[in-house]
C-alpha cells in the first residue's frame, strides 16, 4: 500500500502549531509585578489594583513573611470571613485575633484561632486597660497596647497589620503580599521603592485632613519628628481600616500616634477622640507613601455587626 505524499511545509506547519500550543499550556506568562499598565481589567477586579495572576503564585513558597495581623473582634471571630483554601496553609500562623470591648461578652473560638484579650495583653506586662475601649477607639487602643507592649519586637515580626472583624479574607490575598516581598528580596527592577504598605482602601486627602484639625496634626507632626512636610509632600488618598506595614514604619508611626492619644485636648477640636487619632494614622501613612510601594489588597468590608 503507497502512502499519501504530504508536502513538507505542512509537516512543520502541524510541527509548529502543537509546539505553539504546548509552550502555550505548560509555561507561565511573564508579567512584571506591580504593573498597572499591563494588569488585564479582570485581574484588577479580581485580585486589586495592581495586581495581575503572577502575583497569586509564590515562587518560593517557603518563605517566612515574618508577618503578625491583627484581628480587632468584639463579641466572636467570624469564621465565615476566612476561606477554607486558607484555612488548610500555613498562613493561617499569621492571624491574631484580639477581644475588645470588656462589656460584651465573648463567645470561645475554635481551637484553631489564635486568640487573646487586649485586658490579657497589657496584663503581662503589669499595664490595664486604658478606657479608651469604652470611647469607641477599638482598633486604635489595640495598636497602642501593641506598642506599649513591645508586642511586635518579642514576635520578630517584619510586618504588621491591623484590620477588623468583618474583613473577608482569602488565598489571594496572603499570595499577592508574598509575592509583593519577595519581589522587594530580588531586587528586581520594576521595584523603585522599598516594600510596601499593604492596604484595603482609601479616601480622599482633601477630605480626610481639612479644617483646623488637619493643619494642627501636620504641625504636630512636624514638630515631633523635626520635619518641615508640607500638604504638597502628602499622597492624594489617605490609607484607612485594614493595612500591613513593615515594623519599622509601626514603630516610627506610633512614636507620633501614641503621644496625639494622650493630648487630645492640644488640639481643641469638636472632632471626637478617635477620630482624631484615626486622621493622625492615615496622616503619618500618606506621608510613608512618598518612600514606600502601595499595594492595594482584594479584601472585602461586609459590614457585620459587632454583636453576631
Amino acid at each position: 500500500m503507497k502512502l499519501p505524499h504530504v508536502p513538507l511545509r505542512d509537516i512543520f506547519s502541524v510541527v509548529f502549531t502543537l509546539l505553539v500550543v504546548y509552550l502555550w499550556v505548560v509555561t507561565p506568562p511573564l508579567v512584571i509585578l506591580d504593573s498597572q499598565s499591563g494588569a488585564r481589567r479582570s485581574d484588577v477586579a479580581q485580585y486589586g489594583r495592581g495586581a495581575t495572576r503572577a502575583h497569586t503564585i509564590p515562587r518560593n513558597p517557603s518563605l517566612d513573611l515574618k508577618l503578625e495581623l491583627y484581628v480587632i473582634f468584639h463579641e466572636r471571630v467570624l469564621e465565615g470571613m476566612y476561606s477554607r483554601g486558607l484555612n488548610a496553609t500555613r498562613y493561617w500562623k499569621y492571624f491574631l485575633f484580639i477581644g475588645v470591648n470588656p462589656d460584651i461578652p465573648k463567645i470561645p473560638a475554635p481551637a484553631h484561632f489564635r486568640t487573646v484579650m487586649e485586658s490579657a495583653l497589657l496584663q503581662v506586662h503589669g499595664l490595664h486597660l486604658s478606657g479608651l475601649q469604652q470611647e469607641d477607639w477599638k482598633e486604635y487602643s489595640v495598636m497602642k497596647t501593641v506598642y506599649d507592649t513591645n508586642r511586635t519586637v518579642l514576635s520578630g515580626a517584619k510586618y504588621v497589620g491591623f484590620t477588623q472583624y468583618d474583613m473577608r479574607f482569602n488565598l489571594k490575598v496572603f499570595h499577592l503580599i508574598h509575592t509583593s516581598i519577595e519581589s522587594s528580596l530580588r531586587n528586581d527592577a520594576a521595584n523603585t521603592k522599598p516594600c510596601c504598605i499593604f492596604y484595603a482602601s482609601t479616601y480622599p486627602s482633601r477630605y480626610m485632613f481639612e479644617g483646623d484639625i488637619g493643619d494642627r496634626l501636620l504641625a504636630d507632626y512636624n514638630a515631633h519628628y523635626g520635619t518641615d512636610v508640607l500638604w504638597s509632600d502628602i499622597a492624594t488618598q489617605a490609607i484607612i481600616d485594614t493595612f500591613i506595614i513593615p515594623h519599622e514604619m509601626f514603630r516610627k508611626v506610633m512614636a507620633w500616634v501614641g503621644t496625639v492619644m494622650v493630648r487630645l485636648e492640644d488640639f481643641q477640636s469638636p472632632v471626637p477622640g478617635h477620630e482624631i487619632v484615626e486622621k493622625a494614622v492615615g496622616l503619618a501613612l500618606a506621608i510613608e507613601e512618598h518612600t514606600t510601594r502601595k499595594v492595594q489588597l482584594p479584601i472585602r468590608h461586609e459590614h457585620v455587626s459587632k454583636q453576631q
